[in-house]
C-alpha cells in the first residue's frame, strides 16, 4: 500500500508527500470554474492499472500564490493487485 499527497501551487501540480515506493499515480485536474461554490467541494476517483488500483480524493481549494484562483489538493492510496484487504 502506497500513499501520495499532491496539490496545486502557483498553477502547477506538486507532490507534497509520497511513500518511498509509490508508483506514478498522481493526476492533475482542473475544475475550470471561477464560481465560489466550487471551493470546498470534493470528488473521488478510482484509477485501474496493471499493478493495482489507486483511490483518490480531490478537494477544491484556493491557490493563493496564483491570485486566489482555484486549485486542488489530492490524497491517493495505491493498492497492489493480488493483495486481500480486510
Amino acid at each position: 500500500m502506497e500513499f501520495v499527497v499532491n496539490g496545486t501551487k502557483g498553477g502547477f501540480r506538486i507532490i507534497l508527500y509520497s511513500t518511498p515506493n509509490a508508483p506514478s499515480i498522481v493526476g492533475d485536474i482542473r475544475n475550470n470554474s471561477s464560481s465560489e461554490d466550487a471551493v470546498g467541494k470534493s470528488l473521488y476517483a478510482i484509477a485501474f492499472a496493471a499493478g493495482g488500483c489507486a483511490y483518490t480524493k480531490f478537494l477544491i481549494i484556493r491557490d493563493t500564490l496564483r491570485s486566489y484562483s482555484t486549485g486542488t489538493i489530492a490524497f491517493s492510496l495505491f493498492l497492489p493487485s493480488g493483495n486481500e484487504r480486510k
